[in-house]
């Protein structure tokens, strides 16, 4: 692993930084090379869009001293301070090892969960890295009929929910109707920000929507959809998430749910 440790180790977030005193402060490295037990701590994966800093101090102003890919498996060794938002994720700077090195990464970018595949463009690609624990259940059926809809050639039904279970307690569940369909994916006990932050990172291709931080407030906000049109930070008890317009209407959202979150992507005219 290279150590970014020359000169004087600005991060992103920091504008400057001076020596003096600087390298006194930072956590022991081994030798390249040197054999290291992991030290006692629960397991994180990073789930950043394309890697994750690891810091001297729990600070995202203090001096960089590594990144890891996503994916990179962290052992977290004591609780969260010094709460901040990144990239629109909140979240606190928790101690962590990795790889022999310690220092301080941010929470919002890690879970206990599978980080999503670096080609992930759906939950379902998602889900199927966390592990599937069982085949797919048919968990609801509604018929045409009972929403006042033809029959339009799915045997009447109009709308479909398959549900698939994962490793670790979670399940992924895949909706089909008439001119519209949606994914879920549920994770127990996870912080709702880290959530988000893994979850815009299989709906990429609409625009800017990867990028986009969890929404506080409602309101009308301009983004660059694949079709163009506006999105809209939706704010509801439980519920935060955007929509937009995508030729037709979509949305990334994620709920409250009885042991964590639910995020749910999908749309249809």
């Amino acid at each position: 692993m290279k150590l970014l440790l020359n000169g004087c180790g600005v991060g992103v977030f920091a504008t400057a930084c001076c020596c003096g005193g600087l390298l006194d402060d930072l956590p022991e490295v081994p030798e390249e090379g040197a054999a290291e037990d992991a030290p006692a701590g629960v397991t994180m994966y990073v789930v950043a869009a394309s890697a994750l800093k690891v810091r001297a101090a729990a600070s995202s102003s203090a001096a960089e001293i590594g990144e890891f890919t996503r994916g990179t498996a962290f052992v977290v060794t004591g609780g969260a301070t010094s709460r901040e938002t990144v990239s629109g994720i909140e979240g606190g700077w928790v101690p962590v090892w990795v790889d022999g090195l310690a220092g301080y990464a941010f929470d919002g970018f890690l879970l206990t969960h599978a980080a999503p595949p670096t080609t992930c463009t759906s939950l379902a690609d998602w889900a199927l890295a966390i592990g599937h624990a069982g085949a797919p259940e048919e968990v609801m059926r509604a018929s045409c009929a009972s929403m006042g809809i033809g029959d339009e050639g799915m045997d009447g039904a109009c709308d479909v929910t398959r549900r698939t279970p994962l490793h670790g307690g979670g399940y992924y569940e895949l909706n089909e109707g008439y001119e519209w369909g949606s994914e879920t994916l549920y994770l127990p006990d996870v912080p709702r920000d880290a959530f988000w932050a893994a979850a815009r990172n299989c709906v990429g291709s609409q625009g800017q929507l990867s990028r986009l931080g969890l929404p506080r407030t409602s309101g009308v906000v301009k983004i660059d959809a694949a079709d163009g049109g506006e999105g809209a930070a939706v704010v509801e008890p439980g519920s935060w998430g955007w929509e937009w317009s995508e030729g037709c209407g979509a949305f990334l959202r994620v709920s409250a749910a009885d042991r964590g979150y639910l995020v749910s992507h999908g749309g249809g005219c």
